[in-house]
């Protein structure tokens, strides 16, 4: 019997200092997303100040928020603009909260936080003033993974110490029962709608507070209807219809009856609901389409998107000082066919680059209009172009981005097995931001080009042309 090769005592120590490597670099990562999970689960655990005075400026020293400052006293003249709410205000992908030192290397890559909604209304906003002769300061307090009653805390503090001019709240996509990212108990549905209840009434109360403040203490608040994506997103819940049987209905045009198959629990779902509207989309009926394409939205168990009666509470408040922008409807003006969907948005609630330049527009215009710029000249300025990130954070940036792929590839292997459409969704609309910013060519080397030169092209949001018997854009102010 002929003997097997044997490996040389050279190969064999390279052999061993391989998997040595490899058993080493596997305990690092599963460190590095154990420490990562921790990190964002503490943050409701954390009850210290939103920002501490260092020198002659407060920072922001919460982990859900990014690094960011103002000056302690406020110039002669400025106009000083907080932005409160959700990673959505925020800006995330393109903004890095203060927890999040595992993805960015411990900073070691100068992650760039601009981009998100903040930095166009400071754009926006400065040009415009400084036809008033005044100066404008936009300071991004949002929170990613926070619900409004963390934006009401903030919001108290900022008033203490901020001497704010302008509030402007866009919040409700993380109103959750339970710890964070736990969702709901899809195997008791029967609780969901006291659920919707409770939650619909806590986030009432909070924005009665926020109005409230607003008064007392002489500050203009913009709250906003918070936009979601409703085309592209599957809702989560337990299949207890027939979805191959809804599928064979969708396919013959059949949409309909996929709302006639009978439930298991005897309840509506969420999921037969967005079947059903890409049934219509897909045949060209939008208008059917987008009531259930809502409906689905409401009845999604994943609780990561705000729900109608949040947009309703926002629509209803009023007060002397408070402002409502209907950003919910405004979004459906630039969405294709009225349905906001992976044109505008990379996930379920997140925008695409240019979707918060369109929202840090219409916020502007909105603040602009009221401190008695002509609407004119701010629309005039719809196509300001600003440099946000140097070429080294550009790199920077889309460094993140691709670890974050492979991550979402890598975790979407064990989630393809339960059917999970909206993590291969959430690949495809980073790939897709990817190749419409044009800024690192990945494949070949980080070959840095211009995004903006290419933005300018292919990712530009345009507006549709308004419908003349729509509802009106913005609710304006409520006082007298």
């Amino acid at each position: 019997m002929p003997s097997r090769p044997r490996l040389t005592p050279r190969l064999q120590t390279v052999f061993k200092a391989c998997m040595a490597l490899l058993g080493l670099l596997s305990v690092v990562i599963i460190l590095l997303v154990a420490g990562e999970i921790y990190s964002v689960r503490s943050l409701r655990a954390y009850s210290g100040r939103f920002f501490e005075l260092q020198g002659d400026r407060y920072v922001a020293v919460h982990p859900a928020m990014i690094p960011g400052s103002f000056g302690r006293t406020k110039r002669p003249g400025e106009f000083r603009v907080f932005a409160l709410g959700g990673s959505a205000m925020m800006g995330t992908p393109y903004v890095h909260q203060m927890y999040d030192r595992i993805s960015t290397l411990f900073n070691l890559l100068a992650a760039p936080n601009e981009g998100g909604i903040p930095t166009w209304l400071a754009a926006f906003l400065k040009a415009a003033m400084k036809t008033r002769g005044r100066e404008v300061s936009v300071v991004n307090a949002a929170m990613g993974g926070l619900d409004l009653a963390y934006v009401l805390a903030a919001a108290k503090e900022i008033v203490e110490v901020g001497e704010p001019d302008a509030l402007v709240v866009m919040s409700g996509n993380n109103e959750r029962a339970g710890p964070l990212f736990s969702g709901y108990d899809l195997k008791d549905r029967r609780t969901f709608p006291q659920a919707m209840k409770d939650l619909t009434a806590a986030y009432s109360k909070n924005m009665a507070e926020l109005a409230k403040l607003a008064k007392e203490r002489n500050v203009d608040l913009y709250v906003l209807t918070v936009p979601v994506n409703i085309r592209d997103w599957k809702p989560a819940d337990i299949v207890d219809f027939d979805e191959a049987k809804a599928s064979e209905l969708s396919n013959a045009g059949r949409c309909r009856d996929i709302l006639r198959l009978p439930a298991a629990s005897g309840m509506e779902n969420s999921l037969q609901a967005y079947l059903a509207a890409k049934c219509w989309d897909a045949g060209d009926r939008p208008d059917i389409a987008r009531p259930l394409y809502l409906k689905a939205r409401d009845l999604d168990k994943s609780f990561k998107r705000a729900r109608s009666g949040w947009n309703a509470v926002v629509r209803g408040l009023k007060g002397p000082r408070v402002h409502v922008l209907d950003m919910e409807r405004i979004v459906e003006e630039y969405a294709a066919d009225g349905l906001p969907g992976s044109d505008l948005f990379l996930d379920e609630c997140h925008f695409r680059l240019e979707g918060n330049r369109m929202a840090g527009f219409e916020i502007g215009r909105a603040i602009a209009l009221d401190q008695g710029i002509p609407p004119t000249l701010f629309d005039g300025l719809r196509d300001l172009d600003i440099r946000i990130w140097t070429p080294r954070q550009l790199t920077a940036l889309y460094i993140l981005k691709i670890v974050k792929w492979q991550r979402l590839k890598w975790f979407s292997l064990a989630r393809r097995v339960r059917g999970d459409e909206n993590i291969k969704t959430l690949i495809r609309n980073y790939e897709q931001a990817y190749e419409d910013h044009q800024a690192v060519d990945w494949v070949m080397k980080l070959q840095l080009k211009s995004a903006y030169r290419h933005l300018a092209g292919r990712d530009r949001v345009d507006k549709r042309p308004r419908d003349a018997s729509a509802a009106p854009r913005r609710g304006g102010s409520s006082s007298p």
